[in-house]
């Protein structure tokens, strides 16, 4: 689900993110970055439960977007299974 106020869009993800549901999660969100222009993108991942190397490209092509618009990007909430992938990645920190 993504939800846009006030210049800031949060894309709240669930589920499996894997290179099934990738493709389709990141068309949606470069679609809403596009028509929005956001200030600020919070990736939240709360409610996956699963992830592989396909939801770290969701958050690095996601990233560069925010950065081309100079833009602020977060990730929330990881836990368990998604927070071993992004560290492993080194995408966030041990």
């Amino acid at each position: 689900m993504i939800t846009y106020e006030s210049g800031a869009m949060r894309v709240s993800l669930a589920g499996d993110i894997d290179h099934h549901s990738a493709n389709s999660v990141y068309s949606e969100v470069r679609a809403a970055i596009t028509r929005e222009l956001p200030r600020s993108l919070v990736m939240d991942f709360t409610a996956v439960s699963f992830c592989d190397s396909s939801a770290i490209a969701l958050v690095v092509r996601t990233k560069k977007l925010m950065d081309e618009l100079l833009g602020s990007f977060a990730v929330e909430n990881l836990g368990g299974q998604p927070l071993k992938v992004m560290r492993a990645s080194k995408l966030v920190a041990c």
